[in-house]
């Protein structure tokens, strides 16, 4: 496996990058909320189970192990591990 850019987590969420991923996830119809929280609807692009986005206490969680990311522009999955 090679990592074309290493950055951190954090960065995410002090440029406000995830809150733009959260929106463009939202606009797409692939967001849900259920249970107090805030779900990536996973399972209907064919993934075993939801993901969750926000926790009930509010706080983003760690990134899943499999997250769309963008590379020039299309989506592409990329595996953390």
């Amino acid at each position: 496996m090679r990592f074309d850019v290493w950055f951190s987590e954090k960065g995410l969420y002090d440029n406000g990058q995830y809150e733009k991923a959260i929106s463009i996830l939202r606009d797409m119809g692939h967001v849900v909320e259920r249970e107090g929280a805030v779900w990536f609807a996973s399972s209907e692009l064919g993934e075993d189970k939801d993901n969750v986005l926000v926790r009930t206490t509010r706080c983003p969680p760690t990134l899943p192990r499999t997250w769309p990311t963008t590379t020039t522009s299309s989506w592409s999955a990329t595996s953390t591990a």
